[in-house]
């Protein structure tokens, strides 16, 4: 089991629960998203993330609001609320990659995750041989 000695990684895992719980921490969220500018740092994180380029998205903000931005772009995905500029899961898994990259715990589920979703995308790829 993995021990967490970080304030930050305590706190977001501690959040958790509470941000699945509703929609409507998604929805608020893909809201800001859209606009040109938030003062949520949550938001201003997710939306570099977003970008080409990951520049800065370590070093500008802290680790608590790099994590909540990733739990909700992914949480927006899974409940398909729409993202600015129709993000494709790819782009998404990009930039959560991109909040995480020090964050080991949250980078293997990610990791797991966009495994999970090249096996299916295979799989949807590949005809079954019995149905030919």
């Amino acid at each position: 089991m993995y021990s967490c000695q970080n304030s930050d990684l305590s706190l977001v895992l501690n959040a958790i629960p509470r941000i699945l719980s509703g929609d409507s921490f998604y929805e608020k969220f893909a809201r800001r998203l859209q606009r040109n500018r938030s003062d949520d740092l949550t938001v201003e994180a997710a939306r570099l993330a977003l970008r080409a380029s990951d520049k800065g998205v370590r070093h500008r903000y802290n680790k608590f609001s790099r994590m909540t931005a990733c739990v909700a772009l992914t949480g927006c995905l899974v409940r398909d609320i729409r993202l600015p500029l129709k993000h494709s899961t790819n782009d998404i898994l990009r930039a959560c990659d991109r909040l995480v990259r020090d964050v080991p715990l949250m980078l293997k589920d990610i990791t797991e995750w966009r495994h999970l979703q090249s096996l299916k995308s295979n799989r949807m790829q590949v005809s079954d041989p019995l149905l030919n």
